[in-house]
C-alpha cells in the first residue's frame, strides 16, 4: 500500500475517533486498537516519504497531512513531534511550491486542484481546534504561514474563475482519476461548489449562495453565517462581476485568467 494511501487512512482513522468518541458501542479496547492502528500508519509513511516528496505532487500533500495529523492527535506519542515537525514543514512547503503566481495548481488539473484544497481544508480544521485548545499560543499552536495562506487564496480564486455556479460544475481540465477525499456531502463528484466554497469561507471571508453543497462546511466546522463574512452573489467564469477589478468577489489584485498557457511536458 501507498504512502498516500496509508495517509488518508490514518485521517480517516482520526476523523471517525473523533465523530464515534462518544457513542455507546465506543470502548477503550477499541480506542486502543485504533490508537495502535494511527501509530502503525503514521511509521509506515516516514520510510517512503523522500519518494512523496519527489514526486511533488498531491501525493507530498496527503502524506505530509497525515503525518501533521498523527503528531497532533497523538501528541504524547514519543515520535509526535517528528510527525508534527515533518509533516508541517513539507505540507506548507508544498502548498508554496506547487501553487503558481496566478494560482493555478501544479498538476494541472481540476480535480487535482480540489483534492489539493480538501487537503487545505482538513488541515485547516485540524489548525483551528489546536487555536482552540491554546488560544493565548502557549503550548504548541500552528498558523499557517502567511506566504502558504498567500498561495492558498490564489489557488481558490483561480477555480473560482471556472466554476459555474449554477451547475457546481468546472472544466474536466487534466488528469482525472474520480480521487475525492472527505466527501462530507450528498452533491455529485462533478460539483465543485462543497468545496470550494467552503474553502472560500475559510480563506476569503466569502458568504456565497447557500445550498445543499453547504453540507460540508458544517462538518469542516465552518459556520455558515459570520459577520465578517462579504456577501456575494453567484460567482460563474461567465460573470463578468468575478473579473471587475477591486469587487470583493473577485481576484484581490490578481488577474482571473490564466495570460498564457502553462507549458506541459
Amino acid at each position: 500500500m501507498s504512502g498516500q494511501e496509508v495517509a488518508l487512512r490514518l485521517m480517516v482513522f482520526v476523523w471517525a475517533a473523533q465523530i464515534f468518541k462518544g457513542s455507546s458501542s465506543n470502548t477503550p479496547e477499541r480506542n486502543a486498537a485504533l490508537t495502535r492502528s494511527v501509530i502503525f500508519h503514521a511509521d509506515r509513511i516516514i520510510p517512503t516519504f523522500v519518494y512523496a516528496r519527489s514526486q511533488q505532487n498531491n501525493h507530498m500533500l496527503v502524506e505530509a497531512a497525515g503525518l501533521f495529523t498523527a503528531g497532533l492527535a497523538f501528541a504524547g506519542h514519543p515520535s509526535a513531534i517528528k510527525w508534527r515537525s515533518m509533516g508541517w514543514e513539507w505540507l506548507t512547503r508544498g502548498l508554496q511550491e506547487q501553487i503558481d503566481s496566478y494560482g493555478e495548481y501544479a498538476q494541472h488539473s481540476t480535480n487535482y486542484h480540489r483534492l489539493m484544497l480538501q487537503v487545505v481544508l482538513w488541515t485547516h480544521a485540524l489548525l483551528r481546534n489546536d487555536i482552540a485548545e491554546h488560544p493565548h499560543g502557549s503550548g504548541r499552536s500552528y498558523r499557517w504561514p502567511r506566504q502558504t495562506n498567500e498561495a492558498i487564496i490564489r489557488s481558490i480564486h483561480w477555480l473560482l474563475a471556472l466554476l459555474d455556479s449554477d451547475s457546481g460544475r468546472a472544466p474536466n481540465l487534466g488528469a482525472n482519476d474520480g480521487a475525492y477525499i472527505f466527501p462530507f456531502t450528498t452533491c455529485p463528484f462533478n460539483d465543485y461548489r462543497p468545496v470550494l466554497y467552503t474553502a472560500a469561507r475559510a480563506f476569503l471571508d466569502y458568504n456565497l449562495p447557500h445550498g445543499i453543497w453547504d453540507e460540508m462546511s458544517l462538518w469542516f466546522g465552518m459556520s455558515l453565517e459570520n459577520p465578517k463574512y462579504v456577501s456575494c452573489r453567484a460567482i460563474s467564469a461567465t460573470n463578468s462581476m468575478a473579473k471587475t477589478p477591486g469587487h470583493p468577489c473577485g481576484r484581490r489584485n490578481l488577474p482571473l485568467v490564466h495570460p498564457t498557457p502553462t507549458s506541459y511536458t
